[in-house]
């Protein structure tokens, strides 16, 4: 055990670190830096005497004790495994145990009452131990580098002047490792460029990792190619080309699909809103779309203006709150474009536009 004089400085800063870690969220933690983590799992015996700090007055509250309750919290992981349920299960198992043991039941329980301690303090130990691994960042691979990645590597790999051949292997070089030489196993016997590259399937690698299909079109072939390109990370999220592409055919298409019968609306005060709105929107009239928003509402407007020729329909996209639009509109050109628009909409004493196709503040 820690001197108090130890437990009266340092702990404090060593609950405050610990319930923040606790309370905010696992997108939150996600973004901390681990020195922060270095510092909560490195100090677990103070740790547990600053628990102590804040244990008493929970304890007077809530009538139990207060520690096995944090460790429930501490033992939630981000995705169910047996392991965790496991801590979880051992962690409700002690605040039982706390329960049968209190003082009210006499001196009997003493013995019990030295064990559930002992269990508790390697239980908090532990959980401070795995508190990294809980709450490392989750990735959800694919994701937008790992694209732009597999999509410089296509355009190296395909790319080849056979009067400079070094430029191809030093385009290659940044993606060169044990696995991959730096001529990517491809031996070009001419010159050719890339037109153009673009990633058009993402997908998780039954082995682990990604794949990466990238769509390019080259000077020497006149229907686009499909590269496939499988990546994987490193612990510390570094992207590595796992392996030699393949050529694949393109992502499967539903040419049978039609979209569902959607409900007219009725309403013609909600019908004459979006029309302005949608008319003001492509038009760039920013000043008078405002009439029609709600405060709250994020909204940007289009780069080229458009000018609405015809509202075709207006229906029910979801309840009452989201309708769909579909119009035509001509450019300066006077090309004609079909278009849809899902608008977000509320009735207060009239009604008004939430929110306009797209959140332009948001990346998900």
């Amino acid at each position: 055990m820690l001197a108090p004089s130890l437990c009266d400085s340092e702990s404090v800063l060593r609950v405050t670190v610990g319930a923040e870690l606790l309370r905010v969220s696992h997108a939150a933690l996600a973004c901390l830096p681990s020195a922060l983590f270095d510092l909560l799992c490195g100090h677990g015996a103070i740790f547990l005497d600053a628990l102590g700090a804040v244990q008493r007055p929970l304890d007077f509250h809530l009538g139990v004790n207060a520690v096995p309750v944090l460790l429930i919290v501490v033992s939630m992981p981000c995705e169910p495994c047996f392991s965790c349920f496991g801590r979880l299960c051992v962690s409700l198992c002690f605040l039982l145990l706390q329960l049968l043991c209190s003082e009210s039941y006499g001196p009997v329980c003493v013995a019990l009452r030295f064990a559930y301690f002992g269990l508790r303090r390697l239980a908090v130990l532990s959980a401070l131990h795995f508190l990294p691994e809980f709450f490392q960042p989750v990735r959800d691979l694919p994701d937008a580098d790992g694209r732009d990645y597999a999509t410089e590597f296509v355009r190296a790999y395909l790319t080849s002047d056979i009067q400079r051949p070094e430029l191809r292997t030093q385009a290659l070089s940044r993606f060169a490792n044990n696995t991959i030489t730096s001529e990517a196993g491809m031996s070009p016997q001419g010159s050719q460029t890339v037109l153009w590259a673009e990633p058009v399937q993402e997908q998780h690698s039954p082995g682990g990792g990604e794949v990466v299909t990238v769509a390019v079109q080259t000077s020497t072939v006149s229907t686009p190619q499909y590269v496939a390109v499988p990546l994987a990370r490193n612990s510390s999220g570094a992207l590595a080309v796992a392996n030699y592409p393949s050529f694949v055919g393109p992502p499967t298409v539903d040419e049978e699909y039609s979209a569902p019968n959607q409900t007219v609306v009725s309403v013609p005060g909600l019908t004459a809103m979006v029309t302005r709105v949608v008319t003001n929107y492509l038009s760039d009239n920013g000043q008078n779309l405002q009439a029609d928003l709600v405060p709250t509402a994020q909204v940007s407007l289009p780069t080229v203006a458009l000018t609405v020729q015809h509202v075709t329909s207006v229906t029910w996209a979801h309840a009452n709150d989201a309708v769909e639009v579909q119009l035509t509109a001509q450019n300066s050109t006077h090309s004609t474009f079909a278009l849809t628009y899902l608008i977000g909409v509320t009735q207060q004493e009239r009604w008004y536009a939430t929110s306009i196709e797209v959140n332009p503040t948001s990346s998900t």
